[in-house]
């Protein structure tokens, strides 16, 4: 629509006019809409209770009814999803005149419902904010890719960064059936040797009990203390060369995840319940391929 402004298009810079304050039109338009249906309402109930008797006003109420359901409900909006921007720039002009006339209550119904926004302590500018500039680019994307302007591989990136917000943790987790764990009660050796058969770089270590990780040995930190101990595993500590778990609760989501994984610097994260039982793994790898696709690994 901005494009069309900038090429000369006086409808669609009266599109840009009108969204630019929403609350304010919306609030004509639904001071409008509901000015027209009841009064049309009185008028059937009037002119044919005074043609029919009591029965008029049943035969005002199906008439209406089925008039406002077609014209003012279905049909407009029908029209409007069908052909967007044509439908905007074409009611574009009377809108301005509707939101013009109306400013007036509009003005004093916003001030009504913002004093009574706050009594319930809620910000009526954060309550107002009726579309999301994510909800915008979903749009744009959408609009874009079915008018061939995006391939389908650039369309499906877009969506999935910005459904990161959509999507928790526990949705994209590896299942704790499918983590491969290291119990510190077995020999270093052992130990040792299993994690260097892993495909994994990060294996987490418990004690006692699977739900007990009391640590995430790294390949990284594992082969530089066995460079260290000349190849001796009996001089190593894993628990000692182990890092720190990161627990995160399964309600979080992707967006939310990728933010704590590049404040933390971190890659790895256990995904744990309300009662702090292990339901999982995710890494950053995990989130990534949600936004790019799946990731093969060498």
């Amino acid at each position: 629509m901005h494009k069309l402004e900038n090429d000369g298009v006086k409808a669609a810079g009266a599109v840009n006019r009108l969204i630019s304050d929403r609350e304010r039109m919306l609030g004509a338009v639904l001071l409008g809409n509901n000015l027209v249906n009841n009064s049309a309402a009185a008028l059937a109930a009037v002119v044919l209770t005074a043609t029919f008797g009591d029965a008029g006003a049943v035969y005002a109420t199906l008439i209406v009814t089925a008039l406002i359901v077609v014209f003012s409900e279905v049909l407009p909006k029908t029209l409007a999803i069908s052909r967007p921007d044509a439908f905007a720039m074409a009611v574009a002009p009377v809108m301005r005149w509707v939101v013009f006339i109306f400013a007036p209550i509009t003005h004093i119904v916003q001030l009504l419902v913002g004093g009574a926004l706050r009594l319930f302590g809620v910000d009526p500018k954060a309550a107002t904010t009726l579309f999301s500039a994510a909800d915008e680019l979903r749009g744009a994307v959408d609009l874009h890719h079915e008018e061939g302007g995006l391939e389908k591989e650039v369309r499906d990136l877009f969506r999935g960064a910005l459904e990161l917000d959509d999507i928790r943790v526990e949705e994209i987790m590896v299942h704790r059936k499918s983590i491969q764990i290291l119990d510190l009660d077995r020999s270093t050796t052992e130990l040792i040797d299993q994690a260097l058969k892993s495909q994994h770089t990060r294996l987490p270590l418990y004690r006692g009990n699977p739900d007990n990780i009391v640590g995430v040995l790294h390949a990284k930190d594992l082969l530089r203390a066995l460079w260290e101990a000349d190849g001796d595993a009996e001089k190593i500590g894993l628990s000692d060369i182990a890092r720190a778990p990161y627990f995160i609760p399964d309600t979080t989501t992707l967006q939310e995840q990728l933010d704590n994984f590049k404040r933390k610097q971190e890659h790895f994260a256990l995904v744990v319940d309300e009662y702090g039982s292990i339901m999982g793994l995710v890494t950053l790898e995990d989130i990534l391929e949600e936004i790019v696709g799946e990731i093969e690994d060498e």
